[in-house]
């Protein structure tokens, strides 16, 4: 019983929801920048790949190579995590609403990009980042029907009176 449930994070121990999601997301950038940082270090080394095929085996090689493999895939996850928890903030949807999709109920009748809960780019980022340390209660509703043939094309950048992207 989690408002607005985005997921239960196994990493930190917690779900994450309307209270939680942007320090969640501040968290998935720090860890990601940590990543980087990490990446530019191991891969300023002279050992690697090239030193185990061309020149004389070495075992501190062999483990850089493995460290660098390792920390490249953590680096690559952590990634993908922050650009989809960005996308998420954007357009006002749950990890949990994105991976259900039309199965849930209250989404019966939308397709994959339809951004139902969207109340424009600022007021998302707002309900979004703004909500830590003074959060209120919001009362939930309903999405709002999709009106594809609406002049209003930015509402629905996917598909829309003029053209039809997925």
């Amino acid at each position: 019983c989690v408002a607005k449930f985005d997921h239960h994070c196994e990493l930190i121990g917690n779900c994450i929801g309307e209270r939680n999601h942007g320090i969640f997301w501040w968290f998935v950038f720090s860890q990601t920048l940590a990543f980087y940082t990490c990446c530019r270090i191991i891969g300023s080394s002279s050992l690697g790949i090239t030193t185990l095929l061309v020149q004389q085996f070495q075992w501190a090689a062999l483990y850089v190579v493995l460290i660098k493999c390792y920390v490249y895939l953590l680096s690559l996850v952590s990634w993908i995590v922050f650009i989809i928890h960005c996308l998420l903030a954007i357009s006002n949807t749950t990890t949990f609403e994105f991976a259900k999709g039309r199965h849930l109920d209250y989404l019966k009748g939308t397709r994959e990009m339809d951004l139902v809960f969207s109340r424009g780019l600022f007021s998302n980022l707002r309900s979004f980042c703004c909500t830590i340390g003074n959060w209120k209660p919001t009362i939930w509703r309903m999405p709002d029907k999709i009106l594809r043939d609406s002049e209003k094309w930015w509402e629905h950048p996917w598909q829309n009176k003029y053209w039809s992207c997925c």
